[in-house]
């Protein structure tokens, strides 16, 4: 297993695997996430995930197959009258493969963020995951995050 930053030259390859994410997210919550009939990602989105203004893309190569993907990016809050001033890294996605499921690499991504966000000068990671994704939030709660808020939405 072996993790790096994702170049240009991969955007077919995680192609499948955003396609893989996406539906899975319209399942979860088709109100918010459309099946796509098309692209996943175009160039100029997935390029975005990797030369965006202090946003990383990492993905994780299991032989000659790309397993799983973890985009990020780093956030800065000053403070204000209402909050404190925080660096934190928003965990934006981090995916696997089904095939490549429970056995490390999801893990194995989040330690890799952690260190990244480590040598930015923080060890706050944060993220969010749609209240059905169950696996998703069992995953993160084994790896110590702590519920800190609720979205709530209505149809009304």
């Amino acid at each position: 297993m072996q993790i790096r930053n994702a170049v240009i030259e991969d955007y077919e390859s995680l192609l499948e695997l955003f396609r893989e994410l996406d539906e899975l997210h319209a399942n979860i919550d088709s109100s918010r996430v459309q099946k796509h009939n098309g692209t996943a990602r175009n160039k100029e989105e997935f390029a975005r995930y990797m030369t965006g203004k202090n946003a990383e893309l990492f993905i994780c190569m299991e032989e000659d197959e790309i397993a799983g993907f973890a985009n990020t990016v780093f956030h800065y809050i000053e403070d204000d009258r209402f909050r404190v001033g925080r660096n934190f890294v928003l965990l934006d996605n981090l995916f696997v493969k089904s095939a490549h499921r429970r056995k490390g690499v999801g893990a194995a991504l989040y330690q890799h963020v952690l260190k990244w966000a480590e040598s930015n000068g923080t060890s706050n990671i944060e993220i969010q995951v749609f209240w059905g994704n169950e696996l998703a939030r069992n995953f993160y709660e084994k790896l110590g995050f702590k519920l800190v808020s609720v979205r709530m939405g209505s149809n009304a």
